[in-house]
């Protein structure tokens, strides 16, 4: 693999170089490190984990914005509940592989703030330079950009609960290369053009060709009780051609029992793959762990009612070819359950029985340090439950933290020590 050192275009703002060499020192310390421990977790070979380190800090660490010592608040990030702007995923399926993502927002080394959609391009082209064996291909996230979002103007921002549309991802995988994937959130060209987001996303989907999974979404979704709101949020599409690439809508409902999550997962029952009733019943063993006292009809109370990533997620997967979607689901842990030593010790029951599931549970819980899981939620933010072609695969998100309160308390302690 051959590291091409072509810049994002929003990399290309000159700032001192001692400021640049600071934040640089920061993001490796706080985020590429867990990374790497990551990676190490998983079982990557250590030849891919050191290429894989190569072009984090070539490409993404460059688009993690300011470090919180140059704030006067905190950034302006969707990403986390302390709006870190990177968010780190592992994944494991039916036959125990493991693999390890990433999403992070790109921010403006200026002000942190989220960068304008000029940039968006060029910093998903920066993946192409790891990811030619996949065929990276941008026709699909060209095709979202132009039907999803907008620029932003002041009032756009102050109308809207938060000012980022876009997000990129990456997935590691066991040939040295990455699979890119884009994501795009059409609320602030909904409020601002007064189209529903349904509506941008049905034209969405059906500019990609996928009209046909698509109306099966969207049939049963307007079947669904007046109390029961289930929004698209995000579409995201892989860095692929077409005929290899995945459409996700992401929609956000209120719906908090099983029973109804189970429902809209499933489609009121049109998706009937045998993969899909596996992933139900994955699903509800993951629910009776982190919900031991809830019944299946029972809606699990948010600690966090208020927040705009308040609720439970469900997506459905799409491709060229296939009239009918995969579904995903994210149970919101952050939001829902009472600390992160719970949700460690609920997913550590799950795999009980899964020597390296087991094992990578304990190894990720020892990466995160700066405080006691026990003092409060945030560390894992969701966990997921997919229907793949191979079976369930079940998957951790987890968030550095890099502005949580408590990083900031021990930097003082530090610097008062040092000093």
């Amino acid at each position: 693999m051959t590291l091409i050192l072509e810049r994002p275009q929003i990399l290309n703002m000159s700032l001192p170089h001692s400021v640049l060499q600071a934040r640089i020192s920061f993001w490796k310390n706080e985020t590429e490190d867990m990374l790497a421990g990551l990676l190490r977790c998983s079982g990557y070979p250590e030849n891919e984990i050191d290429e894989y380190r190569g072009f984090y800090s070539a490409y993404i660490i460059p688009q993690l914005g300011p470090t919180p010592a140059e704030f006067g608040g905190r950034p302006s990030s969707y990403m986390g509940d302390d709006f870190t702007p990177i968010e780190f995923s592992w994944a494991i399926g039916p036959d125990g592989t493991q693999a390890v993502r990433f999403t992070m927002e790109p921010l403006s080394p200026l002000d942190g703030t989220p960068t304008p959609e000029s940039t968006w391009i060029s910093s998903l082209q920066s993946l192409g330079h790891f990811a030619s064996s996949n065929g990276f291909d941008l026709t699909w996230s060209n095709i979202c950009r132009r039907a999803l979002v907008q620029g932003l103007s002041n009032q756009d921002i102050c109308s809207s609960k938060h000012g980022s549309q876009f997000s990129v991802g990456c997935d590691f995988t066991r040939n040295g290369a990455l699979i890119g994937k884009a994501y795009f959130l059409p609320h602030i060209r909904s409020k601002s053009t007064g189209i529903p987001s349904y509506t941008l996303v049905a034209d969405c989907m059906q500019n990609l060709g996928l009209e046909t999974p698509w109306r099966t979404v969207h049939e049963f979704i307007q079947t669904l009780p007046q109390d029961i709101e289930a929004t698209p949020e995000i579409v995201s599409v892989d860095c692929l051609e077409p005929s290899k690439n995945r459409a996700k809508v992401y929609m956000r409902t209120n719906a908090a029992s099983l029973a109804t999550i189970s429902e809209i997962m499933t489609l009121g029952s049109a998706l009937t793959d045998p993969v899909v009733t596996d992933t139900v019943r994955t699903l509800e063993r993951l629910w009776r762990l982190l919900f031991p006292n809830a019944a299946d009809t029972t809606s699990i109370p948010s600690r966090n009612s208020h927040h705009y990533a308040n609720g439970f997620v469900v997506y459905f997967e799409m491709t060229l070819g296939s009239p009918f979607p995969l579904p995903k689901v994210y149970i919101p842990v952050r939001h829902y359950c009472k600390d992160d030593r719970f949700v460690a010790e609920a997913i550590s029951s799950y795999f009980i029985n899964s020597a390296e599931g087991s094992a990578t549970v304990e190894n990720i819980k020892a990466l995160f340090t700066h405080r006691s899981l026990d003092s409060r939620t945030g560390i894992y933010t969701y966990v997921g439950c997919a229907a793949r072609k191979a079976g369930p695969q079940v998957s951790l998100y987890l968030s550095p933290e890099v502005f949580a309160p408590e990083r900031q308390v021990n930097a003082a302690h530090d610097i008062t020590l040092g000093s």
